[in-house]
């Protein structure tokens, strides 16, 4: 297969928020033949949401970079750091038998390891993205395995709240985001007629039972409408 060029694009049709990172494009080697997702917890410290992207893309004394093919930062946003294969599994096999950071697509996501809980918005971002990955291989959910499948005994990672404790269970979750259709990209339009509805609402709620932040995005939403508006009455003229 070569490199992965595709990734970025299908993480963000996939509705995600994407990074691309500098040199990500030659990064990694192109001797790369991804069959399998592995998920890992990057054991960073809590309270910075992508503290180990500098490592990630560039690696560390004993290790060369890159070490992951995508970090997932705590808010959920997505980090591509490489296109080609990735130092990151380490001695250990897959399902089938098979060995080598070649077959596979590395993904790095901010959390200790330790007891940190993971955030909803992160895991779903993880499961939305290892999905579409899957999607674009043709292979099965059950593709995505976690660190500790391919490296029992020697790896103890994804752990922490809100991670099952068992693969398939988060196979199942990648399962159920595979059936669903990607969403229908929105025109002016869509959005004005959204508009009118959201403004309906608040109208009948008004802003006082909001919260400052919805507020806000309320406000946000109300003038970008009204450019919107404006702009398809000049085109109805």
């Amino acid at each position: 297969m070569g490199r992965a060029l595709w990734l970025p694009h299908i993480l963000f049709e996939a509705g995600l928020v994407v990074h691309e990172v500098d040199g990500w494009q030659t990064r990694g080697s192109s001797t790369f033949d991804p069959r399998w997702q592995v998920f890992h917890h990057t054991a960073s410290y809590a309270g910075s949401d992508h503290p180990s992207l500098n490592i990630c893309t560039n690696g560390r004394s004993d290790l060369a970079g890159p070490l992951c093919n995508v970090l997932v930062a705590r808010n959920g946003d997505c980090y591509v750091v490489a296109s080609g294969r990735a130092n990151h599994a380490g001695t250990g096999r897959y399902p089938d038998g098979t060995t080598g950071n070649s077959l596979s697509i590395g993904w790095e996501c901010e959390n200790n390891g330790t007891g940190e809980p993971w955030p909803d918005a992160q895991l779903e971002a993880i499961a939305v993205g290892q999905a579409a990955v899957a999607r674009h291989l043709g292979q099965p959910a059950s593709s995505v395995i976690y660190h500790r499948t391919f490296a029992p005994g020697r790896k103890i990672d994804p752990a922490g709240p809100g991670i099952p404790q068992d693969v398939t269970v988060w196979q199942a979750r990648v399962a159920a985001t595979m059936t669903g259709e990607p969403d229908m990209p929105l025109n002016d339009a869509d959005l004005f007629t959204i508009g009118v509805i959201v403004k309906q609402c608040l109208a009948d709620t008004g802003l006082a039972t909001l919260s400052e932040k919805e507020k806000r995005r309320a406000q946000k939403l109300r003038a970008r409408l009204q450019r919107i508006e404006a702009e398809l009455d000049q085109a109805d003229a």
